[in-house]
């Protein structure tokens, strides 16, 4: 039986790469744009990032470093926990 190939890069797909490529062909048939600017669709990313900052500010960042599965607690920080002025004035003001 002959590996699955990848329609983008022609290379075997390992099953996270046929997850990551399914999601991103239901964000296009789905018509789910997250980025207007460039018509960029929903991919598996986003949804990462979705969850990420969902789960933010309900669990402790060592927490959310093992559900993210950071090898570093700064890239938590930086990304997820790390909130600027605005973020902050947002949800007062919410």
């Amino acid at each position: 039986m002959s590996p699955l190939l990848s329609p983008k890069s022609g290379r075997p797909l390992c099953a996270e790469s046929r997850v990551s490529e399914a999601l991103s062909e239901v964000g296009k048939a789905a018509e789910i744009v997250v980025d207007d600017e460039t018509g960029k669709f929903a991919s598996a990313h986003d949804l990462r990032r979705s969850f990420g900052t969902r789960w933010a500010n309900k669990v402790k960042p060592i927490t959310l470093k093992a559900l993210m599965r950071h090898k570093s607690i700064e890239t938590t920080l930086k990304y997820y926990v790390d909130q600027d002025a605005d973020d902050v004035a947002d949800e007062l003001w919410s």
